[in-house]
């Protein structure tokens, strides 16, 4: 906890001075700067320090790489090193002041002044990791959304001083709303993206990113979602008896670029099934009922004051870890309904009002496992509750769900991710 603390305050006054640095137009001292926040990702072991690598930070993207190294205790000749992406981004409003003007999925250059200045920052961040580079050599560094408005521009200037630059595009799963949505921004909103090579999850993403444009068809690999591998090895793991781990639903659809971000859409479902899950908590009280909420989304406040004694909230905590402990998975429209198909738990989807032709437009494929009424609802977790825990092969539609949405039917995409970083570093 102190060492955390201590390193939280060392960022703290890293924003200060790199911003004064920078304005000063000392990419020497802005060096120095990024030098001091590199933290070393210790939980991956390093047999010999040859390549060290630079990872900008974000959640599930590191997972992925945790996940592709966790049994890897041989040969591994590269050194992982976090640098907290805040850092770029604060060299980016150096050069960039007008913040309305910039958000994730519009790269283009808005006006002759914004390309301009973007020139400006490129040769910026060329001589800052260039000076970096000669007190601490450095191979590659890893990002994880080419679309990231303050880090779509690095790739250029990091590839000039001999790097590589790589993504693993963790935001490559969408619905058929989503990849029409994500189609015309790619090819109408981003300019063309220069990284030296890209790993996205499924077939599906590299259609999207090469057909719209975006990157060229040899810039790109699938390598599966490697994070969801640890689901394999849940698959063994008998679950607690009575255990049912809700991971709330979030609310709003993911719409890239657009004004507020988010539009809403799942409000009524939401509270509907927190509501039937309290009802069933208090007719079933032993058994043990867990709301995950997402965390930064959901918080105590999103359920009622006073909740059944065996029903509990959490929010910072390992989804995985949950997963492991869950006899029943209840979830919709998202990813950890894949990982519990993959970790051998039982499912139920609420869709209580929702029109299920309307819900295909949201949900691409799906096993059917679909409640549409309370009645139903309580019907199915009382049944899965009840079934002998057996280590079950996945169906047809399971292997082409996980197939499509994560590439990892076969459990081999940590492999696979591995493979890519040393391929290409």
């Amino acid at each position: 906890m102190l060492k955390k603390n201590i390193n939280e305050l060392i960022l703290y006054f890293s924003k200060y001075f790199l911003s004064l640095f920078v304005r000063l137009n000392s990419p020497l001292l802005s060096s120095m700067i990024l030098l001091i926040n590199l933290r070393k990702v210790k939980k991956i072991y390093t047999y010999k320090k040859n390549k060290k690598v630079i990872i900008l930070p974000k959640s599930n993207g590191l997972e992925d790489i945790l996940s592709a190294y966790n049994k890897f205790e041989k040969n591994n000749d590269i050194s992982f090193y976090v640098l907290p992406r805040v850092l770029i981004k604060t060299i980016f409003f150096r050069f960039l002041q007008d913040n309305s003007n910039h958000v994730d999925y519009l790269t283009i250059d808005l006006n002759e002044k914004d390309k301009k200045n973007k020139q400006e920052y490129k040769l910026f961040i060329k001589k800052t990791f260039l000076n970096l580079n000669k007190v601490w050599s450095f191979n590659a560094i890893i990002g994880f959304n080419p679309f990231y408005f303050a880090e779509h521009d690095l790739p250029e200037p990091i590839k000039e001083i001999g790097k590589k630059f790589l993504i693993i595009h963790k935001e490559s799963v969408f619905n058929e709303i989503g990849d029409i949505n994500s189609f015309k921004i790619y090819r109408d909103k981003n300019k063309k993206y220069l990284a030296s090579k890209v790993a996205v999850y499924s077939e599906n993403a590299k259609k999207q990113l090469v057909g719209s444009n975006f990157l060229n068809s040899n810039q790109i690999e699938v390598t599966g979602c490697a994070r969801t591998s640890n689901c394999f090895e849940i698959r063994n793991d008998e679950p607690s008896v009575n255990k049912i781990v809700y991971y709330m639903i979030y609310d709003r659809f993911f719409r890239p670029y657009e004004k507020g971000y988010h539009t809403k859409e799942w409000s009524r479902l939401a509270s509907d099934t927190i509501e039937y899950l309290i009802e069933y908590a208090i007719k079933n009280p032993l058994v043990d009922i867990v709301f995950k909420g997402k965390m930064g989304v959901h918080s105590l406040k999103d359920l009622p004051k006073k909740l059944p004694t065996n029903c509990s909230f959490l929010s910072q905590y390992d989804p995985h870890k949950l997963l492991k402990e869950a006899k029943v998975v209840i979830c919709f429209n998202s990813t950890i309904l894949y990982e519990a198909i993959i970790a051998n738990r039982e499912v139920v989807i609420p869709n209580f009002g929702v029109d299920r032709e309307k819900l295909k437009t949201f949900i691409y494929k799906s096993p059917n496992f679909f409640a549409d009424t309370k009645e139903s609802f309580f019907k199915m977790i009382n049944e899965k509750l009840k079934k002998t825990y057996k280590l079950k092969n996945f169906s047809k539609i399971e292997i082409e769900c996980l197939n499509f949405y994560l590439g990892n039917a076969d459990g081999k995409a940590g492999h696979r991710l591995r493979k890519f970083i040393e391929k290409n570093v």
